[in-house]
């Protein structure tokens, strides 16, 4: 199944001798995984031993530092391997459906268990989506514990005589599938590729540290290899059981039957992907019914062009086989299906008020999700107190502890208890000492209003005048404290930085930050205010490297610092060390009201909205009277889908509807989850003549495209970009025209939002802080192609945006030529005036084995390489 005339082929149904094959060759890779395990580990124990016995030498030549990273590292690696071992459950976001919940499902399923001879499932379980599938539990054929599980929209879009087909394809599996064998296989399979991840970032972190990996590199370079090949052939193998249990369910059923459910999966999977999960949330708070709203979407959906199944390519790694070859494996049959047969939605007895139980149950898990997503940040927020270095109190009093214990001790052994006690002193000296020289800040880093953060005073300062201005601002402090001496004048600065951040004021905190930093290096009040300021401008490289240097001398410790890195993950958008760092920031002072809500928008921009409604709704508590933190709240209820509590927040704030472009947005947003258009599009035109800004037009657009009112939503992003350049509405347009299969000018607008030489249109986002979704869409106007291959490409020096320089591009194509073409329609596109600088051919090189691909793939540049 290498060839390219394979990839479009597809692949049959294998007789009795291949199949046998097929197992063998499956079992075998599987047993030689677990060998080579085995191996590894006798090794790698052999390795540490031999190194913990030179450790133990070089401890007397005092060269026991050198033995250290190696072991550190070998010790790594048996801990992954024999985690590897340790299989964690995942999460099963469905609810049980027990027979008062479906009779008539439950009725059909038996009938189906009677036919195969089966006991009935142990359990039926419902989920949200179109698929269906078994969990089975057990050693033999049709002997075990089997839990059954479909989906809501696979109801809504079957109808009853297709449903049982669907069911008994499901139930084939649970008579004919081997369970023990299968159940080995997939473990293995899960474990080698937990081992091959582990590995590859084990490597991955030692090429960023510049630090060697050769046992890791050694180890991967044989784990690639079997998890490539035991994927390929598991996956054969769980195809080759779908023909089986295709066969099966026609046996039962009837061919035609389940030719029409199998025809539907690819048009309902396209539908149903496409509803947003707020606008699922707010339909069920709708008298109209839930159901009635899945039906009429997926009926309104059904009529859109399909796509060409004779076009889609095999793919060896794929676990079902293509839909054309399982209808093309089907027998032929004269039975003609039931053309009266009802909706499979009916087999439930309340849909809707099962879909609320299984939405209820569904929020629940996601809540418990984020809560443990939170506990792991932090973590993450507790590893930055490490490795900062000490000062020279607290390396004092750890060399007072250290001699103190062996002083002690040396004492008590010579019967000294005099000495013994001066040691002790010295212990408490010390540890005296460590607490007190920790860093506190000199300088507090002022906590501005919540409504100045997220709307700082416009600076009217154009681009081509910002020189000018810093020239202005470098003057006017070099003339207030020339007369002041260097340390002096530098803690002078750094509290004018912050002076300045406190009325948000970027620019000049840039100038005063930079000026600090001149007279005193080490100035941590200046390297903070400095990172906060050059996140603002999106100077990311120098943003990391101003806050790895306060790191370094403080460890995150005191607000200040916490607050300064969160404020500046806030403005580059670096949502997880925001967040992380919020939530420490506010463990040292809970009453910050103004840290609880931008705790609630980096949690929305990382997708946890329960957690994110939460702290919305901590703040409005906090400050009942606020206004915008209200408006903030209903905004975060409209994005989980709250329409009824938002509608009452909404109520509240009601003598401000006129007034309020942001209100005026949510009431739209508040009837597009409704889908009351007629309201939506009159709330649109209030937005539009009380005098929007062209980024609040791009964000009304968005609203709008996730609603699927496509012209609308083209409107609206034409609208914007008539006033001047915004990235994101050229992007929203180009998604729209890719929906349409209009290719070439949705490679147009796509290649519009890279452009970086245009100046962005007031309250833009820039074109970097969306590159990696540009370049997404990108390929979505490529189809995906067998034997690509990927390389690696460094951004020229010289190149714009000056960003990215340093920075290097993943490209996938069929030759190196068409990579060559990809890499360059990109950089010609960030200055599209100008001849772009391409790279020379030292600066490609072949990508990573793990990197390259085994099956096709859409040809394009995939993203940046880290």
């Amino acid at each position: 199944m290498n060839s390219n005339s394979n990839e479009t082929k597809g692949e049959n149904p294998l007789s009795g001798f291949a199949k046998v094959v097929l197992i063998l060759g499956s079992a075998a890779v599987m047993l030689l995984f677990y060998a080579f395990s085995l191996l590894a580990i006798l090794l790698l124990t052999g390795l540490i031993a031999a190194e913990l016995a030179l450790f133990v030498v070089s401890i007397r030549f005092l060269a026991a530092r050198l033995i250290m990273p190696y072991l550190n590292k070998h010790v790594g690696l048996l801990v992954m391997f024999l985690k590897t071992f340790r299989l964690r459950k995942g999460v099963d976001f469905r609810i049980s459906l027990q027979p008062e919940d479906a009779p008539a499902l439950h009725q059909m399923l038996r009938g189906l268990c009677d036919r195969l001879e089966l006991s009935f499932p142990q359990e039926v379980s419902l989920q949200m989506g179109d698929g269906a599938w078994v969990v089975l539990k057990g050693l033999r054929r049709g002997a075990g514990k089997t839990t059954l599980g479909v989906g809501y929209d696979l109801l809504a879009g079957m109808t009853v005589a297709e449903m049982e087909a669907v069911l008994a394809h499901e139930m084939t599996h649970a008579k004919l599938i081997q369970r023990g064998f299968r159940n080995w296989l997939n473990a293995g399979q899960a474990r080698l590729r937990r081992l091959a991840v582990a590995l590859w970032n084990q490597i991955n972190v030692a090429r960023w540290a510049k630090q060697s990996a050769h046992v890791a590199g050694l180890l991967f370079s044989v784990v690639d290899r079997l998890v490539r090949l035991s994927t390929r052939l598991v996956a054969a193998y769980s195809r080759q059981d779908e023909f089986e249990a295709d066969r099966g369910a026609a046996a039962l059923c009837g061919a035609v039957t389940l030719r029409s459910a199998l025809s539907k999966l690819e048009s309902l999977h396209r539908i149903t992907s496409r509803l947003p999960w707020n606008e699922r949330v707010a339909q069920l708070q709708q008298s109209s019914g839930y159901s009635q709203w899945l039906l009429e979407e997926i009926t309104q959906g059904t009529p859109a062009q399909a796509e060409d199944l004779s076009q889609a390519l095999f793919n060896k790694y794929s676990t079902h086989p293509l839909i054309r070859d399982r209808l093309a494996a089907l027998p032929p049959d004269e039975k003609m299906p039931n053309p009266n047969s009802a909706c499979a939605i009916q087999l439930l007895a309340k849909p809707d008020e099962i879909a609320g139980k299984l939405m209820t149950a569904l929020q629940a898990l996601l809540a418990e999700q984020e809560k443990k997503d939170s506990k792991a940040l932090e973590k993450f927020s507790k590893r930055t107190d490490r490795g900062a270095n000490l000062t020279s109190w607290q390396g004092g009093g750890s060399m007072a502890i250290i001699f103190g214990i062996l002083g002690g001790f040396m004492c008590l052994a010579a019967h000294q208890f005099i000495f013994a006690g001066i040691a002790l002193a010295a212990v408490i000296a010390g540890v005296m000492a460590v607490r007190l020289g920790r860093y506190r800040d000199r300088l507090d880093l002022p906590v501005p209003k919540y409504e100045r953060l997220v709307k700082p005073a416009t600076d009217k300062t154009g681009p081509d005048k910002i020189e000018a201005r810093q020239k202005e601002i470098t003057e006017e402090l070099s003339a207030r404290f020339r007369l002041e001496k260097p340390m002096i004048r530098a803690t002078e600065l750094a509290r004018e930085c912050y002076l300045a951040l406190e009325a948000c004021d970027y620019l000049r905190a840039h100038v005063a930050g930079r000026e600090c930093l001149k007279f005193h290096k080490k100035s941590v009040a200046g390297a903070l205010g400095l990172a906060v300021a050059c996140a603002s401008f999106k100077q990311i490289p120098t943003t990391a490297r101003l806050l790895f240097f306060v790191q370094r001398q403080t460890g995150f410790k005191s607000f200040s610092t916490t607050w300064g890195a969160a404020w500046a993950g806030l403005l580059a958008g670096d949502w997880i060390r925001a967040e992380a760092m919020l939530e420490k920031a506010l463990k040292l002072q809970p009453q910050q009201t103004t840290l609880i809500a931008l705790l609630a928008i980096a949690q929305s921009r990382r997708g946890k909205i329960q957690s994110s409604i939460i702290n919305a709704r901590r703040a409005c508590e906090a400050c009942p009277g606020s206004k915008d933190y209200k408006k903030f709240f209903v905004a975060r209820l409209l994005d989980g889908g709250y329409t009824r509590e938002a509608q009452a927040s909404l109520e509240e704030l009601k003598n401000d509807w006129a007034g309020d472009l942001e209100l005026m947005i949510s009431i739209a947003q508040f009837h597009l989850l409704q889908r009351q258009f007629q309201e939506a599009d009159l709330w649109a035109t209030r937005v539009k003549e009380a005098g929007a800004s062209a980024q609040m037009l791009v964000r009304l657009g968005k609203l709008y495209e996730a609603a699927r009112q496509k012209e609308h939503a083209t409107a609206l992003y034409h609208e914007a970009l008539a006033s001047d350049h915004y990235p994101e509405a050229h992007l929203g347009l180009g998604r729209l025209k890719t929906d349409r299969k209009d290719k070439a000018e949705a490679r147009q607008h796509i290649l519009a939002a890279l452009d970086v030489d245009k100046p962005l249109g007031k309250e833009g986002v820039g074109t970097l802080q969306i590159l990696h979704p540009i370049l997404q869409q990108m390929l979505w106007l490529h189809e995906p192609v067998p034997s690509c291959r990927a390389w690696i490409a460094s951004f020229p020096a010289n190149g714009q945006p000056a960003a990215l320089v340093g920075q290097s591009f993943t490209v996938y194509a069929p030759d190196f030529a068409q990579a060559q073409e990809h890499f360059h329609a990109i950089l010609s596109a960030f200055q599209p005036g100008k001849p772009p600088v391409t790279p020379p051919s030292h600066h490609w090189r072949s990508a990573p084995r793990p990197m390259q691909p085994d099956g096709p793939v859409r040809p394009g540049v995939q993203g940046v390489w880290h």
